[in-house]
C-alpha cells in the first residue's frame, strides 16, 4: 500500500475547515432568530435622535436639569425635616451665665495687642454686693516695663465693662507685679520675674511686696515714694551800711 502523508494531512486540513464553516453558520443562524424577536425602534424616536444636530450640548443641558431638580428636592427635604434641637417654649426665660469667682493666676483674658496693659494674674469677687475685678502686671510694649500696675475694676452690672477701671501705678518702679492674696480689703502684690522660672538663677532676689487698700484706694505698705523738692536759695538783700555808689560827673 502506498502511503503518502501530503493527502493525509491534506484531507484533515479539510476536515478542520469544514467543521469551523459549520459552527459559524449555526451561530449566525441563532443570533438571527434572536434579532428577529426584539421590538423595532419607533421611526419618531430615530428621527427625533438623528434631528438633535449637537447631542453633547443636549447631555449638558439634560445633566444640568437634572442637578437643579435635585438641588430643589434636597432643599425641600431639609426645609421639611424637623430640627433635632429641643424647642425651648415660648416664655421661658435663658439661663444665668455663671460668673467664676477668685484668684487665677494666669489673667482673666488675653490682652488686644502688645501695646495693651500686660496683666499676669487677676482677682474677682464680691465687694459689698458689686462685682470687683483686679488685674496686676506692668505697662505694654511701648513702655520700659519697670512700672507695676494694679487696675481696679467695678463692674456696672452682671457684665464686664472698662467704663469704671482705674490703674494704679505701684510706689517704687520695680517691674511687673502679681496678686498673692486678697483679704477683705487688703490686697498684697509681689515683684515677678517672668524669667525665673525658665532659667537657672545665680541668687534668688528678695521680692517687694505692696499692700493697696480698697476701702481708700491707696498704697499702704510700703508708703510712696517723697517727691524731691528743689529748695532755691533767696537771692541777697543790699545792707543799709552799704554806702551808694558815688555819681560820676559829666565830662567838661
Amino acid at each position: 500500500m502506498n502511503f503518502r502523508p501530503e493527502i493525509q494531512l491534506w484531507k484533515l486540513s479539510l476536515a478542520v475547515v469544514m467543521a469551523v464553516l459549520t459552527t459559524t453558520f449555526t451561530v449566525a443562524c441563532n443570533t438571527t432568530e434572536n434579532q428577529s424577536s426584539v421590538p423595532a425602534v419607533p421611526a419618531a424616536i430615530l428621527t427625533a435622535t438623528q434631528a438633535n444636530p449637537s447631542p453633547t450640548a443636549f447631555s449638558r443641558w439634560a445633566y444640568a436639569t437634572e442637578y437643579a431638580r435635585r438641588e430643589a428636592l434636597y432643599a425641600t427635604a431639609v426645609a421639611l425635616t424637623p430640627g433635632t434641637k429641643n424647642a425651648r417654649p415660648p416664655g421661658t426665660p435663658l439661663p444665668t451665665a455663671t460668673i467664676e469667682l477668685g484668684l487665677f493666676p494666669g489673667g482673666c483674658g488675653a490682652r488686644k495687642n502688645s501695646r495693651d496693659l500686660w496683666t499676669i494674674s487677676c482677682w474677682r469677687g464680691l465687694l459689698n454686693g458689686q462685682i470687683v475685678q483686679m488685674e496686676s502686671g506692668r505697662y505694654g510694649s511701648e513702655s520700659d516695663g519697670s512700672q507695676g500696675l494694679l487696675v481696679v475694676n467695678v463692674w456696672p452690672d452682671d457684665h464686664w465693662t472698662d467704663e469704671n477701671q482705674i490703674i494704679y501705678n505701684t510706689p517704687q518702679r520695680v517691674g511687673p507685679v502679681r496678686i498673692v492674696s486678697v483679704d477683705a480689703m487688703r490686697v498684697t502684690l509681689a515683684t515677678y520675674d517672668p524669667w525665673a522660672t525658665q532659667t537657672p538663677q545665680p541668687s534668688t532676689t528678695p521680692q517687694i511686696t505692696f499692700v493697696f487698700d480698697l476701702s481708700t484706694r491707696q498704697w499702704v505698705s510700703p508708703p510712696p515714694l517723697p517727691t524731691p523738692s528743689v529748695s532755691v536759695p533767696p537771692l541777697p538783700t543790699l545792707s543799709p551800711s552799704l554806702s551808694p555808689i558815688p555819681s560820676v560827673p559829666p565830662l567838661p
